[in-house]
């Protein structure tokens, strides 16, 4: 039986849940086809071992980072997503040392799905705005409060 377009929005609304916020990285073997392809503004990814890769590196600068859905859209295989990606960075990320940075960055990932699986993931977000606020001393002034997950 052919998969649905909902089907292909439930299991994009799962990945984010379990992989990208719970940090599952084993959902990964059952969710991404092992020749995945995509792109990030950090490069290319030609196969599954490859994005788990990137993950790592995020995980490893933010490792308690969220993404929160603000927008998903879907038609036939393909899962458009607009989300919010926060964090603190505790890790090295590019080059720059930790500050406890907080960090928020709105980005777009397009999601191809074949028979249940994601067979191609591109990824859009500003990462200038990423080094943007890394770089800034840590304001006290800043309000906490966009970190708080509701």
């Amino acid at each position: 039986m052919p998969i649905t377009t909902s089907q292909n929005e439930l299991l994009v609304r799962w990945l984010i849940e379990q992989l990208f916020n719970r940090k599952r990285t084993g959902v990964a073997d059952f969710l991404y086809a092992r020749d995945c392809h995509g792109y990030t503004p950090d490069g290319w990814f030609t196969n599954r071992k490859e994005f788990l890769a990137g993950f790592a590196n995020y995980a490893a600068a933010f490792p308690a980072f969220r993404v929160q859905i603000d927008y998903l859209a879907a038609d036939l295989d393909w899962v458009l997503l607009h989300y919010t990606f926060t964090g603190v960075q505790t890790g090295t990320w590019a080059g720059l040392n930790s500050k406890g940075q907080a960090i928020r960055i709105t980005g777009m990932m397009n999601t191809r799905i074949v028979e249940g699986r994601i067979v191609q993931q591109d990824f859009v977000w500003d990462a200038a705005a990423v080094r943007r606020q890394l770089q800034a001393e840590p304001a006290a002034a800043l309000d906490p409060g966009f970190l708080r997950v509701a």
